[in-house]
């Protein structure tokens, strides 16, 4: 329990150390409350792990109970976001409808981007096993749900409130909540935790996250919608996965 509280408290203050540039406005009762979701969230994919009494693992090798969980607790902070902030659910990106000009993302963006990921992973790399049916349903689904709804979809509009998007990036409409998403995207999968508690700082690992995170908050900003933003995030997963397998 003391991991699961540690490890939330790490994202939970990165997210509020980078909401601080809003005491200077009106959105200032958005700092802790971005805090707070962070938390939250952090926690809920940690409660199958901690308390595996309370919730049947799925799987093996990968926490699907913590994915699920958490994706959970979006929803419902979206919910209540959604009944009492003010907020619309095209500011969490949850719609099919794609902006105009999303094929143009795809083919000069989104593939190019993927190409590059591929061919990183390859001279990287060693030769590897193939991943198994497990491994390869997990990472064709639950990371980029889970991630992509929290980070580029609830985060992302909880920064977008505090401080509005004025830049325009290639079409997309981005602004500091972009950088500060990817920055916590990318410490929240650099500093970890392990069951003695100690600390853990994989700097490749972070970089990598903050990079490709920053990548899909542009997609996500570009087609106003988190399909792409999903399928990409899931997509970087699988050939980290596949390229070591055949290479």
């Amino acid at each position: 329990m003391i991991r699961m509280l540690v490890q939330s408290s790490v994202l939970a203050g990165t997210v509020l150390v980078l909401a601080l540039p809003a005491l200077a406005g009106k959105m200032r009762g958005w700092i802790l409350a971005s805090a707070l979701i962070a938390f939250v969230y952090s926690v809920a994919i940690f409660i199958p792990v901690t308390f595996p009494h309370l919730l049947p693992a799925l799987g093996h090798q990968w926490n699907w109970s913590g994915k699920l969980v958490s994706i959970a607790a979006t929803t419902v902070m979206a919910l209540l976001l959604l009944a009492f902030a003010g907020f619309r659910v095209a500011d969490f990106g949850l719609t099919l409808r794609q902006a105009p000009g999303t094929g143009k993302a795809i083919v000069f963006v989104i593939v190019p981007f993927l190409i590059l990921i591929g061919l990183l992973v390859w001279k990287m790399s060693s030769h590897g096993t193939w991943p198994d049916a497990e491994t390869l349903g997990y990472q064709a689904s639950l990371p980029g749900l889970d991630e992509e709804f929290f980070f580029r979809g609830l985060l992302l509009a909880v920064f977008d409130r505090m401080f509005p998007a004025k830049g325009n990036i290639l079409g997309a409409k981005m602004g500091y909540g972009a950088i500060a998403v990817s920055i916590a995207f990318g410490l929240g999968h650099a500093i970890l935790f392990d069951k003695s508690l100690s600390v853990h700082f994989e700097v490749l690992e972070g970089v990598f996250a903050g990079v490709t995170g920053l990548v899909l908050v542009w997609i996500r900003a570009r087609t106003q919608s988190l399909v792409l933003p999903i399928l990409t995030h899931n997509a970087v997963n699988l050939l980290n996965f596949l390229v070591p397998a055949v290479i």
